[in-house]
């Protein structure tokens, strides 16, 4: 029953019904809106050139709107005193960066699906929007969808209403108003631990889930909370090396290691590193990948004591760098028929690391 609090939130709970809860018992809130769900009229507002506020020489930007929602109908059907609210709209280069980078891997993805013709029934990973398909085959890529990410990449919104807005006397004299950069940073925190959630269902496969006893959801949780720990751990790693990295370009870095196996008959294994394939952005320009000792896999490798591979290594030296054994040839190229080895002719076959 405490009043002119404010309720930091999960978007989740960005609904109209805990809107006017909040509101009935006097309470402020701070809550994420999700650009891509406005109406028209407010992404109309949101991509307008009018209202912005420029900070940090135009890294980030800020503006924002009056917008009011509608009051609870009683059952006399009399609608109550409308809410009124500011949603603060922001822009960031950094985020625009993030998003650029997430759209231009998810497209690599999407293009592979259609050429591959994936079966998309057991796909749910954040790229799936960016496919069309025909009896749950992959057809054609969705260039709606991303056309519609690209052109709100870097923008986001909170909608926040002060809880000291409920008394009459701080509205006549309101002192200590919150700016739209404070809204910004009262939500920074809250944004970390969405962040997470938005990880692991969207990198990890959290959801939906595909098995149903107890004991197997809790086993596929354990494993994706496991999984968000060790790329928590390695960012922090990274950036105290000096070698900052987003989550989405460490996940699609480790997602993409891979050794080609060259492999003659008679004669031991060879493994050589696949370079990581650049992907072109929406701007037309591609990421700017350094040589094969500088690439964000080995910069990551650097970070957890392993060694980046050489250009070309038998099965002792794969382990040596990859912290690990191989007895065999068979065992370091891991799942392949053991006739494979004793073919006449030179075959590769690529391996994850």
């Amino acid at each position: 029953h405490i009043k002119n609090t404010i309720v930091v939130a999960d978007g989740g709970l960005n609904t109209v019904p805990n809107i006017r809860r909040l509101d009935k018992r006097g309470h402020g809130f701070l809550m994420a809106r999700s650009v891509p769900k406005m109406n028209k009229t407010l992404r109309d507002q949101l991509l307008s050139e009018d209202g912005w506020h420029d900070y940090n020489d135009g890294a980030l930007r800020l503006k924002e709107i009056d917008v009011e929602i509608e009051g609870e109908t009683d059952k006399n059907g009399v609608k109550g005193e409308p809410i009124k609210t500011r949603v603060i709209i922001g822009w960031s280069k950094k985020r625009y960066q993030e998003d650029q980078y997430r759209i231009a891997a998810h497209r690599k993805a999407a293009e592979q699906a259609v050429m591959e013709k994936k079966d998309m029934r057991s796909v749910s990973l954040g790229w799936k929007k960016y496919v069309k398909s025909k009896k749950s085959i992959a057809s054609e890529l969705n260039l709606r969808n991303i056309e519609k990410d690209e052109k709100i990449a870097g923008y986001f919104a909170y909608q926040f209403k002060d809880g000291r807005e409920y008394d009459a006397d701080w509205l006549k004299n309101p002192v200590g108003r919150v700016t739209a950069k404070e809204v910004m940073e009262q939500y920074h925190c809250l944004s970390k631990i969405e962040e997470c959630f938005r990880i692991m269902k969207t990198n990890f496969d959290l959801r939906p889930l595909h098995v149903r006893t107890d004991v197997h959801i809790v086993a596929q949780v354990l494993i994706c909370v496991l999984a968000l720990v060790v790329i928590r751990v390695l960012a922090k790693k990274l950036e105290k090396a000096g070698h900052k990295m987003t989550i989405d370009e460490i996940i699609f870095a480790l997602a993409n290691a891979k050794v080609a196996a060259l492999i003659n008959s008679g004669n031991p294994a060879l493994f050589a590193p696949i370079s990581m394939e650049r992907i072109k952005l929406s701007d037309g320009n591609y990421p700017k990948f350094k040589p094969y000792r500088h690439t964000p896999l080995s910069r990551i490798m650097d970070v957890v004591g392993l060694k980046p591979l050489p250009a070309y290594c038998c099965k002792n030296q794969l382990g040596k760098c990859l912290g690990t054994r191989f007895d065999t040839d068979i065992d370091a190229v891991g799942i392949l028929d053991p006739k494979f080895l004793h073919n006449d002719t030179t075959k590769k076959s690529a391996v994850n690391s």
